[in-house]
């Protein structure tokens, strides 16, 4: 993946594509080692393109996040009074 995106390729996978985008070559004025000194911004930066199945796909893992959150929010007292045997 990192030689094809590298080559400016894309890859492509079932629930979207990476590629490669190009950015000005920004330069700013910053800290290093305790020093002043120019640092250059990065020539370009990988980005995540999710097409339809990806955002399905995501859907479904933040609604099974919001209900494993409301579970552990939800359980016993029983459960979160036990404490970890020391080994």
């Amino acid at each position: 993946m990192a030689a094809a995106l590298s080559r400016g390729e894309t890859v492509e996978f079932p629930f979207g594509s990476l590629k490669k985008v190009h950015h000005a070559h920004k330069k700013q004025q910053g800290r290093f080692l305790n020093r002043d000194t120019t640092i250059y911004r990065k020539p370009y930066t990988v980005v995540l393109e999710v097409n339809a199945a990806g955002k399905k796909l995501l859907q479904r893992t933040q609604s099974l996040q919001e209900l494993l959150a409301q579970l552990w929010r939800t359980r016993p007292a029983s459960l979160s009074n036990t404490k970890r045997s020391q080994p």
